[in-house]
């Protein structure tokens, strides 16, 4: 399976969040990220949105809770699976349906 990098500019707009977490509960892609990825959306939300640190503070977690260990150490390459694939979220965009029936 590929893994995506979950960069701040995703992870700071809820929507955007919560539609590629649901693409990768799905099993489209494994996410990850790191403590200085959430480390910025969360201090740009709070500067751009003023939201409350105790609400930014629930999402971390939530994303924790749901994907463990999908938070990695970019300084320790090892903590990221042998012979995995990266994949950016700008290259899912092209391979995802442009339709999808129901």
């Amino acid at each position: 399976m590929d893994i995506a990098v979950l960069d701040a500019s995703v992870l700071f707009r809820g929507g955007v969040r919560d539609f590629l977490l649901w693409l990768a509960e799905a099993g489209a892609f494994s996410p990850v990220w790191s403590n200085m990825i959430h480390e910025e959306w969360m201090r740009n939300r709070r500067a751009k949105f003023d939201d409350p640190v105790s609400r930014l503070d629930h999402a971390r977690t939530e994303m924790e809770r749901a994907f463990p260990g999908a938070n990695f150490d970019p300084e320790r390459r090892r903590s990221l699976p042998y012979r995995t694939r990266v994949t950016s979220t700008s290259s899912l965009r092209r391979r995802l349906p442009t339709q999808i029936s129901l």
